[in-house]
């Protein structure tokens, strides 16, 4: 692929998924409507992508193990 098709595939893929996983967020941490992105500090919202963050880098370091493992680089 040209770093074109993998700049709209990623983009189309981003449509397709974002919306579901956001409404899936919004059932699990504000179902009433009483919470929400606009209702936290701040320093809230920093904290929580702090922890997104946090299971990013678990995620990337799992897959760099798999790679090592297979001898990868």
């Amino acid at each position: 692929m040209t770093d074109e098709q993998i700049r709209d595939a990623g983009l189309t893929a981003f449509r397709l998924r974002a919306a579901e996983k956001f409404n899936m967020g919004i059932k699990e941490h504000n179902p009433n409507g009483d919470k929400g992105m606009t209702k936290m500090t701040q320093l809230q919202r920093i904290k929580s992508a702090q922890e997104e963050c946090m299971d990013l880098w678990f995620y990337l370091y799992s897959m760099e193990l798999e790679q090592l493992k297979k001898g990868g680089r």
